[in-house]
C-alpha cells in the first residue's frame, strides 16, 4: 500500500466551495485506491471505500511525480504520507491540518 495526500489549490471562490481542498489515498494493487478521504474548506470529511462504484472507466491513481508535474492539473501538490496519518484521518470526525500548501 501507498498513501498520498493531494492538496487541491483552487482558482475561484466558488471552486473553493463546492470542491474538496485536500484528498487523501490508500492506491494498493494495479495503483487503484482502496479508500480515500475529501475535505473540505469547512474541515468536515467525506470517507470513500469504493471510489469505483459509478465509474464508466477506471483510472489508476498517478504517482507522485505525475501529479507535482502538472499532468492530473496544474493546481495539484502531492506529498506520501505514512499508514498512520492516513488511519488517523479516517477515524477522526474533523480535519486538523493544513487546507493549503505553497505552489514554491
Amino acid at each position: 500500500m501507498r498513501y498520498l495526500k493531494v492538496y487541491w489549490l483552487h482558482t475561484s471562490k466558488e471552486e473553493a466551495a463546492s470542491e474538496p481542498w485536500v484528498l487523501l489515498y490508500e492506491v494498493g494493487a494495479q495503483n487503484l485506491a482502496c479508500r480515500a478521504i475529501e475535505v473540505f474548506g469547512d474541515r468536515l470529511m467525506n470517507k470513500l471505500t469504493d471510489l469505483y462504484s459509478e465509474a464508466i472507466e477506471i483510472t489508476e491513481i498517478p504517482t507522485i511525480s505525475e501529479i507535482n508535474e502538472g499532468i492530473w492539473g496544474e493546481h495539484l501538490i502531492a506529498y506520501e504520507i505514512g499508514v498512520e496519518e492516513f488511519e488517523a484521518l479516517w477515524q477522526a470526525q474533523r480535519y486538523s491540518g493544513d487546507l493549503y500548501v505553497s505552489m514554491e
